[in-house]
Order: C-alpha cells, then structure tokens, then sequence
C-alpha cells in the first residue's frame, strides 16, 4: 500500500529482484485485459506488455511507464 499512489498500490521491483529497483503505481486485476487497459489510460506505448501477475497486482514494468534500473553482480 502506497499513499502517493491514486490506487494506494505501489508495485515494488526489488519484491521481486533483490538487484533492481523502482516502484509504480498498479491496480489489482484478475485478467490480463484489466492491465492492459489501465496501461493504454496511462499513456503506455507497450500496453499489450501489461499482465496480471500471480500476486493480483498488474505488472507494467515492460510498458514504458515508470522508472527501473537493476545493476549485475
């Protein structure tokens, strides 16, 4: 939960890869179609990259929206 995000839903890279970072805003779903829509109204370029992930939360780090950076080790 994240009070600067409209959704008060933050998506947390480093949650999923210790070795990268960055944060968006994200929506629950249940399909697929749920994020790929609330990434075309964000103004993605890549909306089709958006899916529902496991979690029940979009993941849109493939869409161009947001920042994230991982580094190698």
């Amino acid at each position: 939960m994240d009070s600067n995000c409209p959704t008060q839903m933050c998506w947390d890279f480093m949650e999923h890869d210790s070795f990268c970072s960055g944060k968006i805003c994200t929506i629950e779903c249940t399909t697929t179609d749920e994020c790929v829509e609330a990434a075309e109204v964000a103004g993605s370029t890549q909306a089709d990259s958006a899916f529902c992930g496991s979690d029940g939360q979009c993941n849109l780090v493939t869409t161009g929206l947001g920042s994230f950076v991982c580094s190698v080790n």
